[in-house]
């Protein structure tokens, strides 16, 4: 991951949250390939979604069927291009608090299921920053699941 391509998925998801205070956290998920952003997903704690049934549905993860609310890489797999599902595609899982403090954003367990089904092992992910740096620190990949 270049800085250049962190750095406008940070811009990205901090435009897109504006200051709101609402939720304890934001969570954001963005699909890179070639260098360019090519689609971006966010969690929906709050309103039960038909869509991410279907997706529960699809990748039998019973969690998702009894509770369908949107992860951010739900929301990613669904908008993104089926052609994109591809381990040349990278993920990258950002979560920040409602003080714009980055946070621990490595996918849950149903999460990284539904990627890897994906053939999207590519993943990295924000670590938990107390010192309220300007871009995450990273971690991980899913390569081995």
């Amino acid at each position: 991951m270049n800085d250049y391509l962190l750095e406008k998925c940070v811009k990205i998801m901090l435009e897109d949250w504006d200051g709101d205070k609402s939720l304890s956290y934001y969570h954001y998920a963005f699909a890179i390939r070639r260098n360019k952003i090519i689609e971006m997903g966010r969690n929906n704690p709050i309103i039960m979604s038909p869509k991410a049934y279907r997706l529960a549905q699809k990748f039998n993860i019973e969690h998702w069927k009894k509770y369908p609310f949107l992860h951010a890489e739900a929301d990613l797999l669904l908008k993104l291009d089926p052609k994109h599902y591809h381990k040349r595609t990278t993920i990258l899982s950002l979560k920040i608090n409602r003080h714009g403090r980055f946070r621990l954003a490595k996918p849950c367990y149903k999460c990284e299921i539904a990627l890897s089904k994906s053939n999207l092992t590519n993943v990295m992910w924000s670590l938990t920053d107390d010192t309220n740096l300007s871009v995450p620190a990273l971690n991980g990949t899913l390569a081995n699941k």
